[in-house]
């Protein structure tokens, strides 16, 4: 029973993980936990045990991808093109 327990645990940590990738250290942790008590517990299927803490371990060490900022266009750039217009311009007898 108590091995059935652990993996919903897994199972439910893994899916909340998804959900609310913040929390990623506590999540992480309870899968490192609960699938290393799967061995002592019951024995169960020995490769989930080893999926779930290869899982944990792979939860503990990533870090969410820092957003790149949006710059917006430099003063140069704007004024290349209004320089480019003016050019037109000045092409032009009236």
């Amino acid at each position: 029973m108590f091995g059935l327990i652990s993996g919903l645990i897994v199972l439910g940590s893994g899916a909340m993980l998804r959900v609310n990738p913040n929390q990623s250290a506590v999540f992480g942790i309870l899968i490192l936990v609960f699938s290393v008590l799967s061995f002592f517990g019951t024995g169960g299927f020995i490769i989930g045990a080893v999926l779930g803490i290869i899982g944990g371990v792979m939860t503990l060490r990533w870090r969410r991808p820092a957003v790149m900022a949006q710059v917006p266009p430099s003063e140069g750039a704007r004024g290349t093109q209004e320089n480019g217009s003016q050019m037109a311009d000045s092409g032009r007898t009236t």
